[in-house]
């Protein structure tokens, strides 16, 4: 049940749960990957292309849904629920009423990349065996890390490489969520991306020591390409 609006004279970092460990994105009303009016995030991944603010804008007037001790769970206008620290929220008026035009209703959907559908769909179907493969990664192709591959109680995650990176004075390789549109990879959440140091016994590794590429599949289909597909609604 609502209590009141409240807003923050600063810019707020937005988390997924009422611990405020996990920072997420701003969801916008209706995505699937938003919390639930109890606050319990979604495992849904998020493919909506307006979904990309990570923090709540000053002056910014929020709903609250529930609270704990250190932390409440809101929502704007626009959004789904989220939480923000409790602490730094004081009241203030309630925001007019904006009449929802016709764009705003028709968002776009970026949907998942070909390659990552043929991927996951394979996955789920049963444990992926792939050939041994050692060839150089081209950017941007789906790849699996080989450590989680060879783990056979846990499926593994699909991951993109994305590009050569640092960490520090260490070489790495980026590799970002696979299910991220094209026109998203530039902006990743927190959790959807991970380098991988590429140095081991003061060695540098190359980036195909670390992953396997998933193309061609062990059915032989080749890869697709990465792009992004729109629908609207």
């Amino acid at each position: 049940m609502s209590t009141g609006w409240m807003h923050s004279n600063r810019p707020l970092v937005v988390f997924a749960d009422s611990t405020l460990e996990t920072a997420t994105v701003i969801h916008v009303k209706g995505c699937r990957a938003a919390a639930n009016d109890s606050g319990v995030a979604s495992m849904v991944m998020c493919h909506n292309r307006f979904c990309t603010q990570h923090q709540l804008t000053k002056n910014t007037p929020v709903l609250e849904l529930a609270r704990t001790k250190d932390s409440v769970l809101v929502r704007t206008q626009t959004s789904g629920p989220f939480w923000l620290e409790l602490g730094v929220l004081t009241p203030c008026k309630a925001p007019t009423v904006t009449p929802q035009t016709r764009s705003a209703r028709s968002h776009t959907i970026l949907l998942p990349p070909p390659d990552f559908i043929m991927v996951d769909t394979l996955l789920g179907q049963g444990p992926l065996k792939l050939p041994r493969r050692r060839r150089p990664l081209k950017g941007g192709e789906v790849v699996f890390i080989r450590t989680e591959l060879a783990d056979k109680d846990k499926e593994p995650t699909i991951w993109r490489f994305f590009a050569l990176s640092f960490v520090g004075d260490t070489p790495a390789a980026l590799v970002i969520d696979a299910s991220i549109p094209f026109d998203s990879a530039l902006n990743p959440g927190w959790a959807q991306c991970r380098p991988l140091p590429l140095l081991r016994d003061g060695k540098t590794l190359k980036p195909e020591q670390l992953l396997i590429p998933a193309f061609p599949l062990p059915d032989g289909r080749e890869d697709p390409g990465w792009h992004s597909e729109a629908k609207h609604r």
